[in-house]
């Protein structure tokens, strides 16, 4: 028996709800995890007009590969990109730009806190920062898991924003001088706004390639 489109995907309320509650917790255990292991997580997301700057250059050639996959819908993720229009279309399309932006910033702190905060600080602390960058980004990935391709993806985007949580002190340690403390918000950001982008980009494309009789089922 076929299913539907519209028994896979969300409702908004159901896709809120979910992201909210998804997010919350990671933050929570990113929490646990500082508190256990004598981590400072308020040390890590430090406010600045630069770090918000940094932020929102660094999500620049996330948005481009996107935007190049996205377009060039190859094969190997032809699936993916059918997978998260079915099941996010309808509700992302019927969001807005404001509750796209909500989603997309919460996903960004909830993620990068667990991720690149307490398990990579922590994992860093063991093994030292290259192998705790491929663990995480291993586990950020799997967070992810559509198919085999959207892992890979999304745990090279992780590495990239290791690299984004780590280009100040990668910079102190090149130039010999003191730039300040490690600052998590740029890859907050860049996180942040790459989700929402990407949310809108799902949402524009439901609507151009769905017929109006099933957005009418839909709403």
């Amino acid at each position: 028996m076929e299913v539907e489109e519209h028994d896979l995907s969300l409702s908004l309320r159901g896709l809120i709800v979910w992201g909210m509650v998804t997010e919350v917790t990671l933050v929570l255990i990113a929490v646990c995890l500082s508190w256990v292991f004598g981590l400072k997580i308020g040390d890590w997301v430090v406010w600045s007009w630069w770090s918000v700057g940094g932020g929102i250059l660094a999500v620049l050639p996330m948005v481009g590969c996107f935007e190049w996959l996205w377009r060039w819908n190859p094969p190997t993720l032809r699936h993916d990109r059918e997978v998260l229009l079915t099941v996010l279309g309808r509700p992302l399309s019927r969001a807005g730009w404001g509750l796209s932006l909500l989603i997309g910033l919460t996903a960004g702190i909830g993620e990068e806190l667990l991720f690149r905060g307490a398990m990579q600080t922590m994992l860093t602390g063991w093994w030292g920062l290259a192998w705790a960058a491929i663990v995480v980004n291993l586990g950020f990935g799997m967070m992810h898991a559509i198919s085999v391709w959207y892992v890979l993806l999304a745990g090279l985007a992780g590495l990239y924003l290791t690299g984004v949580d780590q280009f100040w002190l990668l910079v102190s340690e090149i130039l010999g001088e003191d730039l300040g403390p490690r600052n998590l918000l740029p890859a907050v950001i860049a996180h942040g706004v790459y989700d929402f982008y990407a949310f809108l980009r799902v949402a524009n494309t439901w609507k151009q390639t769905r017929s109006k009789d099933d957005q009418e089922i839909y709403k």
